[in-house]
């Protein structure tokens, strides 16, 4: 078997797979296309869940809403990465020592919030929140209705 690495853990490849891809649309009166600064950014910094899927989807999304030209992060289906230099240590603040230590279903109320932010809410499918939580779908829903999520 070939092992390949993930695309989260090779970032510097999202952006030539998707010169490729964007090569592979144009015709019949659609592209050329460019990637703007903002766009690669964003392409190299996505932890691309759905791996190269993933990726190809989202050039084939930005090939549709954007007929030719430049395209953006939100073409893209990206929020624009954020800014690259890391926050130095000295910035953050200590942890309060008395500060009431969250429990295990404030964890789990803030942990699924995350994942239906980072999927759009969107619970089904390859690039949903059940996956990228390795639960069965109605096993999610059933954890959104106890902790009165939507």
């Amino acid at each position: 078997p070939l092992q390949i690495p993930p695309l989260r853990d090779r970032p510097e490849d999202a952006l030539d797979l998707a010169r490729v891809f964007l090569d592979g649309h144009v015709g019949g009166g659609r592209g050329p296309w460019t990637l703007t600064e903002a766009a690669q950014d964003a392409l190299r910094a996505h932890p691309w869940p759905g791996n190269v899927r993933a990726l190809k989807n989202a050039v084939e999304r930005a090939t549709i809403v954007c007929p030719r030209g430049p395209i953006t992060p939100h073409h893209l289906g990206l929020a624009a990465a954020p800014p690259r230099a890391p926050a130095a240590p000295s910035e953050a603040p200590a942890p309060d020592p008395h500060a009431p230590f969250p429990t295990h279903v404030d964890n789990e109320i803030r942990h699924l919030k995350a994942a239906l932010a980072r999927t759009g809410g969107r619970l089904y499918g390859p690039d949903g929140a059940a996956a990228l939580l390795g639960l069965k779908p109605t096993t999610l829903q059933s954890k959104l209705k106890k902790h009165g999520l939507r």
